[in-house]
């Protein structure tokens, strides 16, 4: 990830409680075909209004 003077991350938005302050990972498991890009991916990803690159190393 590229982080410049004006872009950064930053843990401050996380609410104080740590019972509250969860990450919003995914852990998609399918089989080969089984849509895990198509609708769930790639959805996420429209409503996400930002840019983004997707890189898929197979080549699927």
């Amino acid at each position: 990830m590229l982080l410049t003077a004006t872009e950064r991350l930053t843990m401050n938005t996380r609410p104080t409680n740590p019972a509250n302050a969860r990450n919003l990972n995914f852990c998609g498991i399918g089989s080969s075909g089984s849509g895990k890009t198509r609708f769930w991916l790639t959805p996420q990803l429209l409503q996400a209004h930002s840019s983004y690159v997707v890189v898929d190393p197979k080549g699927g």
